[in-house]
């Protein structure tokens, strides 16, 4: 059964394993930003493309509920309802996890900051890069696989 994580965003984070176990190799950092010619809603088709090519059996994901700028908002609802829609057609899952409850899940602290991220996922996971979504979807993975009675029930 694949499990995917993904830190919804422009640049998003994706981690995946097939197993039930974390590898820390298993992570990318999708760009869905729009190509100079291409309209905007091509990130949201890129996405599905991405979705589609992974082919999950459950979600789970990082739950915004604040954003700094409009921008960010906006896009993270646009991908949050893609996701959506493509999960309920394709019947996947899908689960939102706290911003707060994946930091101090991470580093003890839900106010760490993206280096603090980074660092817990370095040393804790064996992740080897120094992207932030990519440990954010590795953090969000951990606690997907590795704390199943969290997911109780969850098929």
């Amino acid at each position: 059964m694949r499990i995917v994580a993904l830190d919804l965003g422009t640049n998003c984070g994706v981690a995946w394993s097939d197993d039930g176990l974390l590898h820390a190799d298993l992570c990318d950092c999708w760009n869905l930003s729009p190509g100079r010619t291409e309209k905007p809603g091509s990130r949201y088709l890129k996405f599905v493309d991405y979705l589609n090519d992974l082919n999950p059996q459950k979600i789970f994901f990082e739950l915004v509920r604040r954003h700094e700028g409009t921008q960010a908002a906006h896009v993270f609802g646009g991908l949050l309802a893609t996701m959506q829609a493509w999960g309920d057609l394709n019947g996947v899952y899908y689960h939102g996890l706290e911003v707060g409850t994946i930091k101090k899940f991470a580093t003890g602290k839900g106010n760490a900051n993206k280096a603090m991220m980074i660092e817990a996922a370095r040393s804790n996971l064996g992740y080897r890069g120094w992207d932030d979504n990519e440990a954010d979807a590795l953090w969000i993975l951990a606690m997907a696989v590795n704390y199943s009675p969290l997911f109780a029930g969850v098929k």
